[in-house]
Formats: C-alpha cells, structure tokens, sequence
C-alpha cells in the first residue's frame, strides 16, 4: 500500500483510484490496524476529488472511529467539519494541512513554473476544504448572517 503512494498522487486519476482501492473492506481494515497513517492519503484524495463519492461518508465514520487512536491535520481537519461541526478548529486545522501537504513527499510534490515552484495540491486541497466547510455550514444553519 505504502508503494502505491508514488504512483497515485503522480498519475492523472490517481487520486481516483486511491479511493477505490483503499476504500475496499481489505484494504481499510489493513490500514486501520497497521497502518492507519496512510488514513492521511485518503482523506486528502476525497477532498481533492472533484466528484463526492457515496463511500465519503463511509470514511468519515472511519475517521471518527479513529479518532482517539491516530492524530493528523487532515484526518482532524474531516472530523472537525463532518463529526464535530467546529468550523473554528476546522479553519485552524486547514492552515496545519498546508504545512502537511507542503512537507509531505508524496502531496507536496513542487512544480517549476519559469521563475517559481508551486504545489498545485496545496492550492487544490485548500480551494476544496473552504468548500467543504461552506457547505457543511450552509446545510446546519437556517440563516447564515455575512455582516
């Protein structure tokens, strides 16, 4: 699973079938009970993946059982909006995630463009969770007051 790592967030539907894989019973269980670091990998592909999946909300129940026993600003990033609904501590863990995805080898993977680098994943994950908890907000509130 650890291997598979290179190839998913280097190929162009990767992140795809990152879910697809990971997301199957075997697969989870694995990595649930040895190797539940790699929890960080799915809940980065499900945010970055344009399309929500049916299984998305299967995972969040993965990340809430886990919860207690494995500690990431992603993972804690997902529990925040979909388990705990602090949108406070979700803003908070948003800017922990640029600094995992920035240091990460495999997320933070730099582009050269003419006179600078870039992590496209970084802008893309961070574009999706300020969406993610805009939509979670909207679908809890009745009014929403922007002043």
């Amino acid at each position: 699973m650890h291997w598979s790592l290179f190839i998913f967030f280097n190929h162009d539907n990767g992140r795809t079938q990152i879910i697809d894989l990971f997301n199957q019973d075997k697969y989870l269980n694995a990595i649930q009970t040895s190797a539940p670091h790699l929890l960080r990998y799915l809940a980065t592909a499900f945010i970055v993946n344009k399309r929500r999946r049916p299984q998305f909300k299967d995972f969040i129940k993965v990340i809430q059982q886990e919860q207690n026993s494995y500690k990431d600003p992603i993972t804690e990033f997902l529990a925040c909006v979909y388990v705990n609904y602090d949108f406070d501590g979700a803003q908070k863990k948003m800017r922990e995630c640029e600094e995992v995805i920035l240091n990460d080898p495999f997320l933070g993977k730099r582009v050269e463009e003419s006179n600078f680098s870039t992590v496209p994943l970084r802008d893309e994950f961070l574009e999706n969770a300020r969406l993610f908890i805009f939509e979670t907000y909207c679908r809890i509130h009745q009014r929403i007051d922007m002043g």
